[in-house]
């Protein structure tokens, strides 16, 4: 064996052991995403059914929808459980975005008008309080799906510095 040859193998093995690892960080990076795929989705429909559960003017006069509302469903139980899912595996700006919509649903459940009579014996809740809070959940909701797609696509595209570095600078 020669020199040359030897050198070749010895190039061969070090840069198949640098794809080798790279590739598995690549791999590692990938499950991950799929997992936080799943975990998006199933929170997100979680979020969808908290938010689809409030009673309606048709349930002004059903005292169990109304109270049923007021206790934690186990829709609600999933969807804070997916919540702490997420914190495990999803990166800092989707904490962000799920803390502030966990907040919101909080703040929105809790301030949710009480079906009470006025002094006509008529319904009545505080309809513009409930609009702002329920605009306040909405808001959270699209910013927290925006951040959730964000991050996913993020490990899709590749980064404009590592592409420059592939190729060099244009300038």
């Amino acid at each position: 064996m020669t020199i040359a040859q030897a050198l070749t193998a010895l190039v061969a093995l070090v840069v198949a052991t640098v794809v080798y690892r790279w590739q598995k960080a690549v791999d590692r990076e990938t499950s991950i995403q799929s997992e936080l795929r799943k975990l998006y989705a199933a929170y997100i429909s979680a979020m969808a059914k908290g938010y689809l559960n409030q009673p309606y003017i048709d349930d002004a006069n059903d005292p169990e929808k109304i109270s049923a509302f007021f206790r934690i469903t186990s829709d609600e139980q999933e969807f804070y459980a997916l919540r702490d899912q997420i914190y495990l595996l999803a990166p800092e700006d989707v904490l962000d975005a799920v803390r502030a919509y966990d907040l919101a649903f909080r703040q929105w459940k809790i301030g949710f008008p009480r079906f009470c009579q006025n002094a006509n014996g008529e319904q009545a809740v505080n309809a513009e309080q409930h609009r702002e809070r329920d605009a306040m959940l909405r808001r959270s909701r699209q910013i927290t799906l925006d951040v959730m797609r964000s991050s996913l696509r993020e490990h899709t595209t590749f980064k404009n510095s590592f592409l420059l570095s592939l190729r060099g600078s244009t300038k």
